[in-house]
């Protein structure tokens, strides 16, 4: 059996992050990370892409009735300076959507104005920011953690595909303040007894996927600021 123990986890980034909309929580990018690894052996059904989801180098908080959460923070931005506002623009590409769909796109119009109807380009806000690192916490296998970070999350934030949070350098090492320190997550609200003051009531996913609405329920969210030893 793996060896679990506390670890902190340090990235610095060669490009600026595109801001992203909610707290990135460390297991679910051990999650996407074997995802990504399954699909590349060539175990890409639904059944198998689950297990290798839950699958992951850490250690569980138990709760009743076989509830579970992940024993990993959230991600800590280290921020300076002011954020920018930077504009992506996309404009319907007619030769993609013909790949896409593997048939020619027939239609009597001879033109396709890019403002208006279900064919317009659009353009997308984003809020950039320089950061001089992020930082997370967890209890798990370090080894294992190294390895499936290194090789499947090159990038962090918003738009990654077009360069932005590009990573330079991660680093996981043992740090005994992450036995306490993973907490400053979203947590379930049967685990009232390992939240702090930073916490506050909401109704969240408590584990990957995090996009999965229907899997929201009670929570405590971690809105507060983490003091740990250098």
């Amino acid at each position: 059996m793996a060896r679990m123990e506390p670890f902190r986890v340090r990235w610095a980034f060669r490009e600026a992050i595109a801001e992203p909309s909610h707290p990135i929580h460390l297991d679910s990018l051990l999650a996407r990370a074997r995802v990504d690894r399954a699909i590349a052996a060539g175990g890409a059904d639904e059944a198998a892409l689950t297990r290798a989801s839950q699958d992951l180098p850490l250690e569980r908080q138990e709760g009743p009735g076989g509830a579970w959460v992940w024993r990993a923070s959230q991600l800590f931005l280290e921020r300076f300076g002011p954020a920018q506002q930077v504009t992506m623009f996309r404009r319907t590409d007619l030769n993609d959507l013909h790949a896409r769909r593997g048939v020619l796109f027939e239609s009597d119009k001879t033109e396709f104005p890019p403002g208006t109807g279900p064919f317009r380009g659009f353009a997308i806000p984003l809020a950039v920011r320089h950061i001089k690192g992020a930082t997370a916490w967890g209890i798990g296998d370090i080894a294992a953690v190294r390895s499936l970070l290194q090789e499947r999350i090159p990038a962090l934030g918003k738009v990654t595909r077009n360069g932005w949070g590009e990573i330079e350098s991660m680093a996981v090492e043992p740090c005994p303040d992450a036995a306490r320190l993973w907490v400053c997550r979203t947590l379930p609200a049967w685990a009232g007894a390992q939240a702090g003051p930073g916490h506050a009531r909401s109704f969240e996913t408590v584990r990957p996927p995090y996009w999965l609405r229907s899997a929201r329920e009670e929570a405590l969210a971690f809105v507060g600021e983490v003091t740990a030893s250098a």
